[in-house]
């Protein structure tokens, strides 16, 4: 039905489909997707259950499973958002039809009310937002810094969107600890330094107090704040430098990047890939990989895919840069902005349509009754799926790479 369906979008040029036919597209890609988003869901809750009892075997064939889903998944979404970019919306006229074609394709917008502080010109704020899964709610936490201009702390509420309000939140040094002592005296935070990274439920972002760094954490669920300790010989004698938090490897990582002193070339720098082996525990931060690249700005920096890979964006465009081997893999995607939003919010990629909450909650109750004798029956319904007919393939580096 999809493949017929873009066959009478595209067969007259410059002609607007009915709205039966609009209505027919969009069913039919809202059943193709939803078939595979469930077998996911189902596949992905075994998966957690043969982890919990050890079974490795199992383990490795479910992921395989769950590879394939997924780029189905992708290849899926990649076909009608480039039908709706090149053909639909271009060649609609402004109305009902174009409007109906713009929320296919963002799904769903929500403006936010006005925020509880009133961030002055001379004040630093940083944003984060975050999907809490305990409490199925989405959450945007608003930081502001007041101490470099009036010596007060940082002040800091944050947005739920199942009561459509903001509120505020402590922020205090005292509390980041539970206690009024902290070791070493951090003092009052004067700057934090975004983008927030999403990472094991919890928002991180880079916070500064006069003579320390570290990274601040914030609990998406209990509303807490968590201060983590930055690798101790971090700076090692580096000069003109800029630090950037992301997900490595499914690692909390911070990337350093450092003039090159030892090189004659104007310009150059060595990247500090910094990985925390154990959350939350200061002394597992390792170093990692020491790359040297030319000069980029904070900003060019995105984060990682998912195999590792960093994002940057330099003369060439955007690129990938395996931190093993050093190879750089340009990217054919231009405006590359939204990236750094992509590749740090992979957590909170839940759909915010919450009339389907009930509908989640009945797939997953019925996942309970899927044994591993029944993994082919419960991908059965997902037509091809992993198939050579199917056309589709795993979803390695190019899907990592499309969908970080």
């Amino acid at each position: 039905m999809v493949e017929f369906m873009e066959k009478v979008s595209t067969a007259v040029e410059r002609k607007e489909p009915t709205v039966e036919e609009r209505t027919f597209l969009s069913v039919a890609y809202k059943n193709v997707i939803g078939m595979r988003r469930a077998s996911w869901r189902i596949i992905s809750s075994i998966k957690q259950k043969e982890e919990s009892r050890g079974n490795e075997d199992h383990v490795s064939m479910i992921l395989d499973y769950i590879s394939k889903i997924e780029s189905e998944l992708s290849n899926i979404c990649d076909g009608i958002l480039k039908l709706l970019d090149t053909r639909l919306i271009p060649f609609t006229a402004p109305g009902n039809s174009k409007i109906s074609y713009l929320k296919m394709k963002a799904k769903m917008l929500k403006k936010l009310i006005a925020t509880r502080f009133n961030r002055k010109h001379n004040e630093g704020a940083a944003i984060g937002f975050a999907y809490d899964s305990l409490n199925n709610d989405f959450k945007i936490l608003r930081i502001v810094c007041n101490a470099m201009f009036n010596g007060s702390e940082a002040e800091a509420e944050i947005y739920t969107l199942s009561s459509d309000s903001w509120r505020k939140v402590v922020t205090s040094m005292q509390s980041l600890r539970g206690c009024e002592v902290t070791e070493p005296k951090l003092g009052t935070i004067s700057c934090v330094w975004g983008p927030f990274t999403f990472y094991n439920g919890a928002l991180h972002v880079l916070a500064y107090t006069i003579g320390y760094s570290f990274i601040l954490s914030f609990d998406i669920s209990n509303e807490s704040f968590h201060d983590i300790m930055m690798p101790r010989n971090l700076l090692d004698g580096a000069t003109n430098y800029f630090n950037k938090l992301a997900v490595y490897k499914g690692l909390l990582a911070d990337f350093f990047f450092a003039d090159d002193l030892g090189n004659e070339h104007h310009g150059s720098v060595l990247c500090h890939v910094w990985v925390m082996e154990e959350y939350g525990v200061a002394e597992s931060w390792t170093r990692k990989f020491v790359i040297p690249m030319e000069w980029i700005w904070a900003v060019l920096f995105f984060g990682c895919t998912n195999n590792g890979e960093l994002l940057i964006e330099n003369a060439t465009g955007l690129a990938s840069i395996d931190p093993e081997n050093q190879n750089q893999n340009i990217l054919p995607i231009e405006n590359a902005n939204w990236v750094d939003f992509s590749a740090n919010s992979r957590e909170s990629l839940v759909l915010l349509d919450r009339d389907r909450e009930s509908e989640r909650k009945e797939e997953e109750k019925n996942s309970n009754v899927c044994f591993m004798d029944d993994l082919g029956g419960a991908l059965g319904s997902v037509g091809g799926l992993g198939s050579s007919s199917s056309g589709l393939g795993s979803s390695g580096d190019g899907h990592s790479r499309a969908t970080s």
